[in-house]
């Protein structure tokens, strides 16, 4: 049971972020931060397909912290045009407390200072996701690179960082 909590905890993690670094890539953007990503194998690109699958090969690892209950992942995108573009992304920031999702207390709990890794582990995209993406893009202004910003804080105190990751992938609609 703590293995396949594990497993989920990273999956949740990953399929947020989204990190990748074979032909893409991922860094840490604040190292005194208490969660450190790394990842190993990930898909050159992004397939924005119904029920598309893709592995990945990832790692966290937490330094003498505890998770609080609630956090915040405040998320900022760009896209290459030439040069980079800041996209506007209405929703993006979302907010994770024990209510919503158990295994953060889970986590908390448990994992003050220790590392997960996870090697090959197949992901889905969801059956839906080519409906999701507006009918009237094109695939040309879809398709693309990418950078995101990931910072994970503390939703209390919106200052203390957990995590932070920068991110450049390709997207293929």
């Amino acid at each position: 049971m703590m293995v396949t909590f594990r497993m989920n905890f990273v999956l949740i993690l990953l399929a947020t972020f989204f990190i990748s670094s074979q032909g893409m890539e991922m860094k840490n953007c604040d190292a005194k931060a208490p969660i450190q990503f790394s990842v190993t194998q990930f898909p050159s690109k992004l397939p924005l397909k119904n029920n598309a699958t893709f592995h990945v090969s990832a790692g966290i690892q937490i330094k003498n912290y505890v998770l609080p209950k609630k956090i915040k992942i405040k998320v900022d995108v760009s896209k290459h045009m030439l040069f980079w573009v800041k996209l506007p992304c209405i929703g993006c920031d979302q907010l994770l407390s024990c209510d919503k999702l158990p295994q953060l207390c889970m986590v908390k709990d448990f994992c003050t200072d220790c590392s997960l890794n996870v090697k090959n582990v197949k992901i889905q995209m969801p059956a839906d996701i080519e409906q999701k993406i507006p009918g009237f893009l094109p695939n040309f202004a879809i398709d693309g690179k990418y950078w995101l910003k990931l910072r994970v804080v503390n939703a209390d105190n919106e200052k203390e960082t957990i995590a932070c990751a920068e991110i450049i992938t390709k997207l293929d609609a």
